[in-house]
């Protein structure tokens, strides 16, 4: 088989076209390989940023439910206080009531000593102020 020149030019010339091709390929196929690892590593941080995410998340639900815990305690407590604070109430007032009672039932001894020692005093009472019932 006899190749002409003119064919093994032209099989020359594609031979060194899709030589060029191939080095622009393989250029293309190193940038991307590059590209590849870039994006990898990028895919990497930002796993490890949705993993801090998530594990912030989870605490933060934890803190969630431990507040709402120490919250309600707080209301069980306030109420328990509540109900304590009107029962102590109730038991002052009931205190000063009886205090007043007290006050006024200690009243009347002193009110009926008061009269006893006017009466042993009236007859010197009379004689000091001239009164005297005696003729």
């Amino acid at each position: 088989m006899k190749i002409t020149r003119k064919e093994n030019a032209h099989l020359s010339a594609d031979y060194n076209r899709l030589q060029e091709q191939y080095k622009e390929l393989e250029a293309l196929k190193e940038k991307l390989e590059d590209k590849e690892i870039e994006w990898k590593l990028n895919l990497t941080d930002a796993q490890k940023e949705s993993d801090q995410t998530k594990e912030q998340l989870q605490d933060a639900k934890n803190e969630i439910v431990f507040l709402k815990d120490q919250c309600s305690e707080s209301t069980e407590e306030m109420t328990h206080l509540r109900t304590e604070l009107s029962e102590v109430t109730e038991e002052y007032r009931l205190l000063g009531d009886r205090s007043k009672m007290l006050s006024w039932c200690s009243t009347v001894p002193l009110l009926m000593l008061l009269f006893a020692i006017l009466v042993a005093l009236y007859p010197l009472l009379a004689n000091i102020t001239a009164t005297s019932t005696l003729t």
